[in-house]
């Protein structure tokens, strides 16, 4: 029930947004994102892209809510052997050695951001340091398993998966010119994105956007 409430918030939060007056934004970057937990992976790189929006509450503060489509995931090694995969891949594939694992989990993501403005005197430019809630939903997930020149590509089934995922996110801007941005955000998971497996989303994500 919590869970439901604070995502019906944040909606209702986001559409009340949408109908205030602010100035909007196109955004596009790159994701380096991993899942952190019972399993050890590498970083994987995706990328991201939406819209986002300004709203000031105050001469030094303003509200960002965002629209993201973005992709997470994780890369790694992973130990296979035949009966423990007999039932999820096809008969024909077999795997008894280090596999090279991977796994791309595609979200449309609703991040709602606490933004602060300090500008540089007598200049266009402004460092903006922000944090607040990320909340995510699942739209399609793959795994990967390469194993010398076997590959096996396969959709993740979504009943495996949680299809809400929430998180919290925080990062630091640098606006040049009035209107263009780059920034860097670490984009932490506080929720499981898979059901039976104790992993959470997390991600560095680089990006550059331009207010029009």
């Amino acid at each position: 029930m919590g869970k439901k409430l604070i995502i019906s918030f944040l909606l209702m939060l986001s559409l009340g947004f949408a109908f205030a007056q602010g100035r909007y934004a196109a955004r596009i970057g790159i994701n380096f994102s991993n899942l952190s937990g019972d399993v050890k992976f590498d970083d994987k790189f995706g990328f991201h892209a939406g819209m986002m929006s300004e709203y000031k509450i105050s001469p030094i503060f303003m509200v960002q809510p965002e629209l993201l489509y973005t992709q997470r995931g994780a890369r790694g090694l992973l130990i296979i052997y035949d009966d423990d995969y007999d039932d999820y891949y096809d008969d024909d594939y077999y795997y008894d050695d280090t596999a090279k694992y991977s796994t791309l989990l595609q979200y449309v993501e609703l991040p709602i951001f606490l933004k602060a403005v300090a500008e540089f005197p007598k200049t266009d430019y402004k460092i903006e340091p922000y944090i607040g809630p990320e909340l995510r939903y699942f739209i399609y997930g793959s795994e990967t398993i390469k194993s010398g020149s076997d590959k096996v590509k396969k959709k993740i089934d979504r009943d495996a998966i949680n299809a809400f995922d929430y998180g919290l996110g925080f990062g630091l801007d640098f606006r040049y010119n009035k209107d263009s941005t780059i920034g860097v955000r670490y984009s932490k998971g506080l929720a499981k994105p898979f059901k039976k497996v104790k992993l959470k989303n997390n991600a560095v994500m680089v990006y550059i956007s331009q207010v029009y």
